[in-house]
């Protein structure tokens, strides 16, 4: 068995109910990361959280919601009515030197 880790984001309400979402890599063998952050978190702060991990520039990253709609980073996941267990893509973007 893979053994996960929960990564906690500060809860941008205090007291509010926090939501359990995974992160994947849309690339097939893409790694899984599991988060828990508050219902009305911006979903910038998991964005940026992310790309620290990965040791990507979050400017190259960008998060699809399982409607497979671009998430807006204004959001948080109660705008987007994410449930616990949500699967979140990420997508890396190419940037190539000249």
């Amino acid at each position: 068995a893979t053994q996960s880790t929960l990564i906690t984001l500060p809860l941008a309400v205090a007291g509010e109910k926090p939501v359990v979402l995974k992160v994947k890599d849309f690339r097939e063998d893409g790694a899984l990361y599991y988060y828990l952050i508050g219902r009305n978190t911006p979903m910038k702060n998991l964005l940026h959280d992310y790309a620290d991990r990965i040791n990507e520039l979050y400017e190259h990253v960008s998060f699809i919601c399982c409607r497979f709609c671009r998430i807006d980073m204004g959001k948080t996941a109660d705008d987007l009515g994410l449930e616990d267990g949500d699967v979140i893509y990420a997508f890396l973007y190419a940037v190539r030197g000249c």
